[in-house]
């Protein structure tokens, strides 16, 4: 049992701190830039074609899903200092209450905030003074992300035992899985969401007057491919507990997916608005 509860944590006290700390936190960092590119483009596509009610509709309904998330995170945060203690102190069993006892609060916390958010939503967009082009926009935000608050809420949580526990071994090989997966059903995706974006470029095409604009808005798809892939890439190459053979096969793999996702998703022939107002 004590050999189990060794292979799951790591001791950062051990060998060279900066160098086991910097490898340690480039997956979080790399997950949080993620995050933000997924955002950004999704707020480039919405303000594009939903328009400023579509824009303010997400950016008003985000306050209050952002301000759920952060209560729930603050709690994973707090049970992952508490776990970090008790298992630096080697008190495994007061460690497994922490965890236990982290996943209750955080499981009731997030079903209660989703209530809130689900049961309220109507007052809540009214007391915010949501206008009424973004209304309805508003309100579809907010119930479909209201009604997924459990699953980031319990994305935090496994995150911060594992963060508390120091374990990169494990969380890894739950990224293999993910990122066979992602690459699997991004490369669909990517390609069929390209495929489609193209066809939308050729219905309502951009100016070329800028041609940086341009290019940019025509290449989504390369764009998204870049975003889904590289992280990726990345934490495959980064990763020191894989062995060379698997590491080297994932790493080619991805990079595959990446260029016939790239290539697939580039617009060779895009279509100006200009061309178009000439034809």
């Amino acid at each position: 049992m004590a050999t189990a509860a060794k292979r799951l944590s790591k001791d950062f006290t051990k060998g060279n701190v900066a160098k086991q700390l910097l490898w340690f936190t480039l997956p979080f960092m790399a997950s949080n830039a993620l995050q933000v590119l997924y955002s950004t483009i999704d707020m480039i596509i919405v303000g594009e074609y939903v328009g400023t009610p579509g824009l303010s509709a997400v950016s008003q309904s985000s306050q209050i899903l952002n301000f759920a998330t952060m209560v729930c995170l603050g709690f994973s945060n707090a049970g992952q200092v508490l776990i970090s203690q008790a298992l630096g102190a080697g008190k495994r069993k007061e460690m497994n209450q922490i965890i236990g006892t982290l996943f209750s609060l955080i499981m009731i916390l997030a079903l209660i905030l989703t209530g809130i958010i689900l049961g309220a939503r109507t007052w809540i967009l009214d007391v915010m003074n949501i206008p009424e082009e973004s209304y309805a926009y508003a309100m579809d935000y907010l119930v479909i992300c209201g009604a997924g608050l459990i699953f980031t809420a319990g994305y935090n949580m496994v995150s911060a035992v594992l963060r508390g526990m120091g374990d990169s071994k494990r969380p890894f090989y739950y990224l293999v899985v993910a990122a066979v997966l992602n690459t699997v059903l991004d490369l669909v995706f990517v390609i069929v969401g390209a495929q489609l974006w193209k066809k939308a470029n050729r219905i309502d095409p951009v100016s070329e007057a800028n041609k940086l604009k341009f290019w940019l808005w025509n290449n989504m798809g390369v764009i998204a491919c870049v975003v889904a892939f590289v992280p990726v890439i990345i934490l495959l190459l980064s990763n020191k507990n894989l062995d060379k053979k698997t590491k080297t096969i994932a790493t080619v793999v991805a990079i595959i997916a990446l260029l016939i996702g790239g290539v697939c998703s580039y617009d060779f022939n895009p279509v100006s608005e200009e061309q178009q107002e000439a034809a």
